[in-house]
């Protein structure tokens, strides 16, 4: 008798043990495809051309101190851009994961601040450019998945520049090819073209009208119109305004091919190699729920003219907004650089 009734709480055990995985798995996918849902839901909420509920820009008693003029609208810090980067961006497992961890993100915010403090000491005039303005553009700071910042000036500032830098504590120069300013105390990589993180600089003069890149990437030369260009307006970029083209989108379009595509990074300044794989193009839109992107609508302050950037992700809606003196006509779908027809 006690046998018969080992074997029968035996079965009984296995029996509860079987219901309750069977339970477990079931409550799994249904949470899983509740999960599932909301960021399906999350995606389509907010339509190509539409930006998120909006509010006004961050005051400045909420933000950390920052040096652009009193005039334009406090953003938030670069501190705060590089830990919303962290908390909000799990690594992908892909090519759009992040190239540079936080303590080289700080170290390339420094340099920069730097050299940007030390050209308005001096008097050199500095844009964005390249994938640096891209990134403004499209996400107030550095490309997610980029390593390097692109900055155009004056070829007739050069030896401004040299002289300028003659004796500076920690920036140093490199002349050969594109220009490269990096930092004595933050070099965190050396490869054949010194230290990283460095910025790339490129020379342009006026010819004709038009802006022109004198050396060129990738074997490709570059112009853009002068009317595209100037007079140069200030752009939000990792906590700070920073002085670029008059209308980026119409700038850019020169340079590259205005589409809803993200690509990845096609060369590691960080290794100064290619990568071991071709860089691939997806939709922005998959990267939304990852990284922040900006989206824009007409600024109808009076006061302000052009139009006021959004930076949002797509499943927590806005984190701040500024007005920028961008012309009216580069409203454009959400995660793109494709121009809205009307």
């Amino acid at each position: 008798m006690p046998r018969l009734l080992n074997r029968r709480t035996a079965a009984q055990w296995i029996l509860g043990y079987f219901l309750l995985a069977t339970f477990c798995t079931i409550s799994a996918k249904l949470y899983f495809d509740y999960l599932s849902a909301q960021a399906k839901k999350s995606r389509e909420s907010v339509s190509d051309n539409e930006c998120p509920t909006m509010h006004q820009g961050f005051s400045r008693k909420n933000t950390e101190n920052t040096t652009q003029p009193a005039e334009l609208p406090q953003l938030p810090s670069s501190e705060f851009y590089i830990r919303m980067l962290g908390a909000r961006s799990p690594p992908r497992g892909d090519l759009f994961d992040p190239q540079i961890n936080a303590t080289e993100l700080r170290a390339t915010v420094k340099l920069l601040w730097a050299f940007l403090d030390l050209c308005k000491q001096h008097n050199i005039q500095v844009m964005l450019y390249g994938g640096t303005l891209l990134g403004s553009y499209r996400h107030h700071g550095v490309i997610p998945w980029d390593d390097d910042v692109d900055m155009l000036m004056r070829e007739a500032d050069k030896r401004r520049l040299i002289e300028a830098l003659k004796g500076h504590p920690d920036l140093r120069l490199r002349q050969a090819g594109r220009w490269k300013v990096s930092s004595k105390s933050h070099c965190l990589n050396v490869a054949r073209h010194g230290c990283w993180p460095f910025i790339d600089l490129s020379f342009y003069e006026l010819k004709d009208g038009w802006v022109v890149d004198l050396l060129g990437s990738f074997g490709k030369k570059y112009r853009y119109p002068e009317t595209v260009t100037f007079p140069l307006h200030k752009r939000p970029f990792m906590g700070r305004w920073i002085d670029s083209p008059r209308d980026a989108l119409k700038f850019l379009s020169y340079s590259i091919k205005l589409s809803s595509a993200c690509i990845s990074l096609h060369y590691s300044h960080k290794f100064e190699r290619y990568p071991k794989v071709e860089s691939v193009s997806i939709d922005c839109k998959e990267l939304a729920l990852t990284y922040p992107f900006v989206c824009r609508v007409p600024d109808s302050a009076t006061s302000h003219g052009g139009v006021l950037e959004t930076l949002t992700f797509s499943d927590g809606g806005p984190v701040y907004t500024v007005p920028v003196n961008e012309p009216k006509g580069v409203i454009n779908a959400i995660y793109s650089t494709l121009s809205v027809k009307n």
